[in-house]
């Protein structure tokens, strides 16, 4: 059997209701799981950076509202080992 093909435009008008159902804004991993639940979307990262890019293209159509910068509190990138590990080696 054949995978279901992705209608976009009932999927980004989906999504641009749930934005809107939001009262403090959403994020577009929160959109992501709502239709994963729903049944619209699989959860797969292809089809999350599928959703993102056809979300961006949305917006800069003036179809869909900007959807607000996820912010990270107390988390920082991690970099490069800085020496060798106790029982390991430095990468």
């Amino acid at each position: 059997m054949a995978p279901k093909r992705t209608r976009w435009p009932a999927v980004v008008g989906r999504a641009r209701e749930i934005v809107e159902s939001y009262e403090g804004g959403v994020t577009l991993r929160q959109v992501m799981y709502r239709l994963v639940s729903e049944g619209a979307l699989p959860h797969t990262a292809p089809m999350y950076r599928r959703l993102s890019a056809q979300l961006a293209k949305a917006r800069r159509e003036g179809r869909f509202s900007d959807l607000p910068v996820a912010r990270r509190r107390g988390l920082r990138a991690r970099g490069p080992a800085s020496g060798p590990v106790k029982g390991g080696r430095a990468d």
